[in-house]
């Protein structure tokens, strides 16, 4: 009884009142930007414009990674060449020396 004054369907939980209350500001909103057509697409382009500018800003950032993983790769390998050189070297002069 006292739920049905309040507009509440007991059974669902569900609030009419307030669902009346939001479908009303929904009205009023879609009301204002059928009356403010160039502040809506201001706004639309707006927000295709961050999130476009935001999507480069992460594609170059994944390049510059991309970029500095390789550079360290290369330089790893550089590093492992000459470690290897420097080995091949000590182990070319130990006989030498010894036979000396």
């Amino acid at each position: 009884d006292v739920y049905k004054r309040q507009g509440i369907n007991a059974e669902y939980g569900v609030d009419f009142l307030k669902m009346e209350q939001v479908g009303q500001k929904v009205q009023r909103a879609s009301r204002w930007c059928r009356d403010n057509p160039l502040v809506v697409a201001a706004g639309i382009i707006t927000v295709i414009g961050v999130a476009y500018f935001w999507r480069q800003s992460q594609q170059q950032a994944e390049e510059e990674e991309r970029k500095r993983i390789e550079r360290n790769r290369e330089e790893s390998r550089k590093r492992d060449e000459l470690r290897k050189k420097k080995e091949q070297d000590s182990s070319n002069e130990s006989p030498q020396s010894l036979s000396v």
